[in-house]
Protein backbone atom coordinates (compact mmCIF):
# COMPACT_ATOMS: atom_id res chain seq x y z
CA UNK A 1 0.00 0.00 0.00
CA UNK A 2 1.48 3.05 -0.97
CA UNK A 3 1.61 6.56 0.88
CA UNK A 4 -0.16 7.93 -1.62
CA UNK A 5 -2.78 5.71 -1.59
CA UNK A 6 -3.36 6.20 1.99
CA UNK A 7 -3.81 9.90 1.96
CA UNK A 8 -5.69 9.60 -0.72
CA UNK A 9 -8.04 6.76 1.07
CA UNK A 10 -7.70 9.11 4.13
CA UNK A 11 -8.88 12.01 2.40
CA UNK A 12 -11.58 10.33 0.54
CA UNK A 13 -13.17 8.69 4.23
CA UNK A 14 -12.68 12.38 5.16
CA UNK A 15 -15.15 13.57 3.01
CA UNK A 16 -17.29 10.33 3.38
CA UNK A 17 -17.81 11.51 7.17
CA UNK A 18 -18.81 14.81 6.20
CA UNK A 19 -21.56 13.82 3.90
CA UNK A 20 -22.13 11.07 6.58
CA UNK A 21 -22.94 14.02 9.19
CA UNK A 22 -25.61 15.31 7.23
CA UNK A 23 -27.04 11.39 6.35
CA UNK A 24 -27.71 11.64 9.79
CA UNK A 25 -29.31 14.37 10.17
CA UNK A 26 -31.45 13.33 7.13
CA UNK A 27 -32.66 10.30 8.52
CA UNK A 28 -34.42 11.90 11.36
CA UNK A 29 -36.89 13.71 8.71
CA UNK A 30 -39.80 11.87 6.44
CA UNK A 31 -38.29 12.41 3.28
CA UNK A 32 -34.55 12.42 3.27
CA UNK A 33 -33.71 15.16 0.17
CA UNK A 34 -36.89 17.39 1.99
CA UNK A 35 -34.90 17.48 4.98
CA UNK A 36 -31.86 17.90 3.70
CA UNK A 37 -32.66 21.58 2.21
CA UNK A 38 -31.58 23.77 5.48
CA UNK A 39 -28.24 22.18 5.18
CA UNK A 40 -27.85 22.42 1.32
CA UNK A 41 -26.46 25.30 -1.03
CA UNK A 42 -27.25 26.73 -4.60
CA UNK A 43 -23.62 27.69 -4.57
CA UNK A 44 -20.27 26.48 -3.53
CA UNK A 45 -18.12 28.52 -1.14
CA UNK A 46 -14.83 30.06 -1.82
CA UNK A 47 -11.58 28.40 0.29
CA UNK A 48 -9.34 30.21 1.29
CA UNK A 49 -6.20 30.40 -1.35
CA UNK A 50 -2.19 29.24 -0.26
CA UNK A 51 0.02 30.47 -2.44
CA UNK A 52 3.61 28.19 -3.98
CA UNK A 53 6.49 29.35 -4.66
CA UNK A 54 8.99 27.36 -7.40
CA UNK A 55 11.17 26.48 -3.89
CA UNK A 56 8.15 25.29 -1.90
CA UNK A 57 6.94 22.77 -4.43
CA UNK A 58 9.79 21.26 -5.08
CA UNK A 59 10.28 20.82 -1.00
CA UNK A 60 6.05 19.27 -1.04
CA UNK A 61 7.65 17.20 -3.66
CA UNK A 62 10.29 15.43 -1.61
CA UNK A 63 8.11 14.89 1.44
CA UNK A 64 5.30 13.67 -0.71
CA UNK A 65 7.70 10.76 -2.44
CA UNK A 66 9.06 10.09 1.23
CA UNK A 67 5.01 9.49 2.14
CA UNK A 68 4.95 7.31 -0.92
CA UNK A 69 7.20 5.35 0.07
CA UNK A 70 7.09 4.78 3.93
CA UNK A 71 6.92 1.13 3.12
CA UNK A 72 10.01 0.71 1.43
CA UNK A 73 12.32 3.23 2.97
CA UNK A 74 13.10 3.69 6.46
CA UNK A 75 11.43 7.12 8.06
CA UNK A 76 12.08 8.66 11.52
CA UNK A 77 9.88 12.12 11.28
CA UNK A 78 7.57 13.68 8.48
CA UNK A 79 6.50 17.16 8.96
CA UNK A 80 2.91 18.26 7.34
CA UNK A 81 2.33 21.87 7.48
CA UNK A 82 -0.39 23.93 6.70
CA UNK A 83 0.73 24.55 2.97
CA UNK A 84 2.11 21.52 2.60
CA UNK A 85 -0.76 19.47 3.29
CA UNK A 86 -3.13 22.02 0.67
CA UNK A 87 -0.44 21.59 -1.75
CA UNK A 88 -0.98 17.79 -1.72
CA UNK A 89 -4.87 18.00 -1.68
CA UNK A 90 -5.19 19.91 -4.45
CA UNK A 91 -1.97 19.09 -6.43
CA UNK A 92 -1.78 15.55 -5.82
CA UNK A 93 -5.23 14.06 -4.95
CA UNK A 94 -8.24 15.85 -5.55
CA UNK A 95 -7.49 17.85 -8.28
CA UNK A 96 -10.55 20.36 -7.03
CA UNK A 97 -10.49 22.74 -4.29
CA UNK A 98 -13.22 21.23 -2.16
CA UNK A 99 -11.30 21.17 1.30
CA UNK A 100 -9.37 23.53 2.93
CA UNK A 101 -7.26 22.42 6.07
CA UNK A 102 -5.55 25.07 8.56
CA UNK A 103 -3.40 23.89 11.63
CA UNK A 104 -3.60 26.61 14.31
CA UNK A 105 -3.50 26.05 18.55
CA UNK A 106 -2.97 22.41 17.91
CA UNK A 107 -6.33 21.78 15.84
CA UNK A 108 -7.18 21.06 12.82
CA UNK A 109 -9.95 23.26 11.03
CA UNK A 110 -11.37 22.35 8.05
CA UNK A 111 -13.46 23.49 5.43
CA UNK A 112 -15.36 22.36 2.79
CA UNK A 113 -17.90 22.77 -0.50
CA UNK A 114 -18.86 19.17 -1.67
CA UNK A 115 -21.35 18.33 -4.67
CA UNK A 116 -23.97 16.78 -3.14
CA UNK A 117 -25.55 13.94 -4.97
CA UNK A 118 -28.20 13.92 -7.16
CA UNK A 119 -28.74 17.49 -6.34
CA UNK A 120 -27.37 20.62 -8.32
CA UNK A 121 -26.57 21.40 -4.78
CA UNK A 122 -23.72 21.80 -2.20
CA UNK A 123 -22.85 20.60 1.06
CA UNK A 124 -20.62 23.43 2.53
CA UNK A 125 -19.22 23.50 6.13
CA UNK A 126 -16.62 23.97 8.45
CA UNK A 127 -15.08 21.69 11.57
CA UNK A 128 -12.52 21.46 13.85
CA UNK A 129 -10.64 18.46 14.65
CA UNK A 130 -8.34 17.30 17.30
CA UNK A 131 -6.77 14.23 16.12
CA UNK A 132 -3.78 11.89 17.63
CA UNK A 133 -2.34 8.53 17.35
CA UNK A 134 -0.24 7.10 20.29
CA UNK A 135 0.01 3.87 21.69
CA UNK A 136 -1.55 2.00 18.82
CA UNK A 137 -4.71 4.56 20.24
CA UNK A 138 -6.51 6.94 17.53
CA UNK A 139 -8.26 9.62 19.06
CA UNK A 140 -10.47 12.13 17.47
CA UNK A 141 -12.17 14.82 18.64
CA UNK A 142 -14.69 16.63 16.08
CA UNK A 143 -16.05 20.31 17.76
CA UNK A 144 -17.55 23.15 15.75
CA UNK A 145 -19.65 21.16 13.09
CA UNK A 146 -21.47 23.60 10.75
CA UNK A 147 -23.29 22.61 8.06
CA UNK A 148 -24.24 25.72 5.68
CA UNK A 149 -23.76 28.17 8.75
CA UNK A 150 -26.16 25.88 10.79
CA UNK A 151 -24.40 24.75 14.51
CA UNK A 152 -24.66 20.37 14.23
CA UNK A 153 -25.55 18.80 17.05
CA UNK A 154 -23.09 17.43 19.68
CA UNK A 155 -24.50 13.92 19.44
CA UNK A 156 -23.87 14.24 15.85
CA UNK A 157 -20.53 14.87 16.02
CA UNK A 158 -19.42 11.76 18.33
CA UNK A 159 -21.66 9.38 16.23
CA UNK A 160 -18.74 10.50 13.66
CA UNK A 161 -15.67 10.51 15.78
CA UNK A 162 -17.13 6.74 16.58
CA UNK A 163 -17.51 5.27 13.13
CA UNK A 164 -14.34 7.06 12.03
CA UNK A 165 -12.30 5.42 14.28
CA UNK A 166 -14.21 1.91 13.63
CA UNK A 167 -13.32 2.38 9.97
CA UNK A 168 -9.73 3.51 10.20
CA UNK A 169 -9.15 0.64 12.35
CA UNK A 170 -11.22 -2.02 10.82
CA UNK A 171 -10.01 -0.82 7.07
CA UNK A 172 -7.07 -3.02 6.18
CA UNK A 173 -5.14 -0.51 3.97
CA UNK A 174 -5.74 2.49 6.67
CA UNK A 175 -4.91 0.32 9.36
CA UNK A 176 -1.39 -1.31 7.61
CA UNK A 177 -0.05 2.14 7.57
CA UNK A 178 -1.55 3.36 11.64
CA UNK A 179 0.98 0.16 12.80
CA UNK A 180 3.36 1.59 10.88
CA UNK A 181 3.17 4.65 12.90
CA UNK A 182 4.47 5.52 16.83
CA UNK A 183 2.48 8.60 16.97
CA UNK A 184 0.75 11.35 15.23
CA UNK A 185 0.64 14.86 16.75
CA UNK A 186 -0.81 18.69 16.07
CA UNK A 187 1.83 20.67 17.16
CA UNK A 188 2.78 24.14 16.60
CA UNK A 189 0.82 24.63 13.78
CA UNK A 190 2.56 20.97 12.10
CA UNK A 191 1.26 17.61 11.85
CA UNK A 192 3.87 15.06 12.48
CA UNK A 193 4.05 11.73 11.54
CA UNK A 194 6.52 9.80 13.67
CA UNK A 195 6.67 6.26 12.40
CA UNK A 196 8.23 3.29 14.18
CA UNK A 197 11.63 1.38 13.84
CA UNK A 198 11.96 0.51 9.96
CA UNK A 199 10.93 -3.63 8.76
CA UNK A 200 11.85 -3.98 5.48
CA UNK A 201 8.91 -5.59 3.30
CA UNK A 202 11.31 -6.59 0.30
CA UNK A 203 9.40 -3.93 -1.83
CA UNK A 204 10.70 -1.68 -4.56
CA UNK A 205 10.23 2.00 -3.71
CA UNK A 206 8.29 3.74 -6.19
CA UNK A 207 9.73 6.07 -8.87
Amino acid sequence: MTGRAIIRWTLLILLGLLLMAVVIIGIRGCQFYKSMTPYLSSETIILPKTEYSENDGKSIETTFHQLKNYSTVSLDRVFLDQKTINYIITEKLIKAKRIFIALSDNTMHVMFTLPFPFTNKFLNGSMDMLCSYDNDTLSIDISELRINNTPIEDITEQTIETFAINYFYEHPRIKDFLQSLESLTIANDTAVFKFKPFIKQHKEPEA
